[in-house]
């Protein structure tokens, strides 16, 4: 399953973020990002991470409690697909979810951890996840969109921080 999947077995829209990661083994590349990010995200400062471009707007710190609660959302779709779920999976309000969430009353670091071990538990459960005929596509495309293009340096970081 880390192999890079071929181009017939994955959705168009999402053969652009494929071809964006330079790995092969697509869950020790996502494993590795989700380090990188997180220690990048350790070096912003509070008041960097409260941060929000215009009023009304998502700060530092909500866009990375969206992206973790995405990666669980992700995390429980790829488990129903795994298990071979045959009802509708539910989907979800972003705004909703981050205003519940209330992610500017935690400390930068805290939301770093958190989106590192969700990411670990993405990653293992990927690793260990068992190829069936039917739901290999669809775990192959479910997580390495939602992080293929996210900064890992802070030279990717310009115009976000």
């Amino acid at each position: 399953m880390s192999n890079r999947p071929p181009a017939t077995e994955v959705p168009p829209y999402y053969q652009n973020y494929v071809a964006l990661v330079p790995e092969d083994d697509i869950i020790a590349a996502l494993a590795e990002q989700a380090k990188k990010t997180a220690a990048l995200l350790r070096l912003i400062g509070e008041e960097k991470a409260s941060f929000r471009y215009a009023p009304g707007k998502w700060s530092v710190k909500q866009v990375i409690g969206h992206f973790t609660d995405a990666e669980r959302i992700f995390a429980y779709r790829a488990l129903a697909i795994a298990r071979g779920e045959s009802k509708s999976l539910p989907g979800f309000d972003e705004k909703a979810y981050a205003d519940a969430g209330d992610f500017d009353r935690r400390s930068i670091r805290d939301l770093a951890d958190d989106y590192e071990a969700g990411a670990a538990q993405r990653s293992h459960f990927s690793a260990a996840c068992p190829t069936r005929p039917g739901s290999a596509t669809e775990l192959r495309t479910i997580s390495p969109s939602m992080s293929a293009r996210w900064p890992t340096s802070p030279s990717d970081t310009s115009g976000i921080i």
